[in-house]
């Protein structure tokens, strides 16, 4: 695709700073949910529901998601010391920034 083109779309997920954020605090490591969503992402079950009981962490988890699969920004070293990286390894370059 022309560079001038692709110039004229703004991401929609374009940065992990609400992650490293996160990541800061008291964080909960839940990114061995990235592995099902993996396995399901070019699937017929791709279209996924994540609910939780009020205050069980339903933003931290878009947080997480964006910034694993965001185009807009590099998340690598975000994620190189939780627990999706032993799960996902071969897979891992080639998965962080899918989307945007």
């Amino acid at each position: 695709m022309n560079q001038s083109i692709i110039d004229k779309f703004m991401f929609v997920n374009k940065d992990n700073d609400a992650f490293k954020n996160v990541l800061r605090s008291n964080y909960v490591d839940k990114t061995g949910l990235i592995s099902v969503l993996n396995k399901s992402i070019n699937s017929e079950y791709r279209f996924i529901c994540v609910t939780r009981a009020r205050r069980f962490g339903k933003s931290v988890t878009a947080q997480t998601i964006n910034a694993y699969y965001s185009k807009g920004c590099n998340s690598k070293d975000l994620f190189t010391n939780l627990e999706i990286i032993p799960k996902t390894l071969s897979n891992f370059s080639r998965r962080v920034g899918l989307v945007n």
